[in-house]
């Protein structure tokens, strides 16, 4: 239950017994790249599975492992708001990149879901559970502040969340933070201008192969945070607010670097911050 009353659904389909949701849409994000990541909507139909902006869905491959078992289910983040993008609350939508890669042998490897997800078309049939999470879920007061750091789909749960705050006719202003290697990687960059365009919200971007930092390397999204620092602290200094981290974990290196020398300008020490906002659930970390 979240501090407004609203329940947060979980487990509501359970893996033992997934449900096979129909496929509705797959479309590319990234045309122009070499990489493959894909939009996909699914009918939740009949399921009774419902689920909240930063929660996951499990979904089970066909087939067997090594062992003979069958497939272990993975998990997604929510890429649509609560209601789904044709707000219905009929539909869930998932942000999924197409992983293939060369192992130390030198022997190409497929991601077994990924591949098997970017391959549907409309009309095939996804086994699906969840949902998953009750951590990594937009504050209980939606005029609460919120600073979101991003790389790749771990864009997912903030396009959810820029979403349902949209619905609302108040909210508090929103940072975010993306990054990605090239242009063509800028998943919903349309989408995402048009939802960050009220007084107080700042989208910012962190190209690494084809943008500069102060010092000439590759720009992180740590870096940004210095161009956005007198915006972050203003947000901060208001007392209430969140900030969220999803995307790869090398990511968080640089951001709490980032953090401890911003707060340092203003006499105040991020190691001894930190701990204080984990606890009260003003940094949540969803990386990997």
């Amino acid at each position: 239950m979240t501090a407004t009353g609203i329940e947060i659904p979980l487990n509501l389909v359970k893996p033992s017994a997934p449900y096979e949701a129909t496929v509705i849409e797959n479309r590319c994000l990234t045309p122009g790249s070499s990489e493959d990541v894909r939009h996909i909507v699914l009918s939740l139909g009949e399921s009774g599975l419902r689920y909240l902006e930063g929660q996951s869905v499990g979904v089970i491959p066909p087939g067997l492992d090594e062992a003979g078992k069958p497939l272990r289910l993975r998990l997604y983040s929510v890429a649509s708001a609560r209601g789904g993008d044709d707000d219905t609350g009929t539909t869930v939508s998932l942000c999924v990149k197409r992983t293939i890669y060369e192992n130390e042998r030198g022997e190409i490897v497929r991601g077994v879901c990924s591949n098997y997800l970017n391959d549907r078309v409309a009309g095939d049939r996804v086994k699906i559970c969840g949902p998953i999470g009750k951590h990594f879920l937009l504050p209980p007061d939606p005029e609460q502040p919120i600073v979101m750091f991003a790389t790749g789909t771990g864009i997912a749960p903030f396009r959810a969340f820029l979403r349902q705050r949209s619905i609302l006719k108040h909210r508090g202003a929103a940072i975010l933070i993306f990054g990605v290697r090239t242009s063509n990687e800028l998943l919903y960059l349309e989408e995402l201008q048009a939802l960050l365009k009220e007084p107080g919200d700042r989208l910012a971007l962190a190209i690494s192969r084809e943008q500069k930092n102060a010092e000439g390397g590759r720009m992180y999204v740590g870096d940004r945070l210095h161009d956005l620092g007198d915006d972050v602290l203003r947000l901060l200094s208001g007392g209430a607010f969140t900030i969220y981290q999803c995307g790869l974990k090398g990511m968080e290196a640089g951001v709490e670097a980032a953090f401890s020398r911003l707060l340092s300008q203003e006499g105040l020490d991020f190691s001894a911050l930190k701990p204080e906002w984990v606890r009260a659930k003003r940094w949540l970390v969803d990386t990997y």
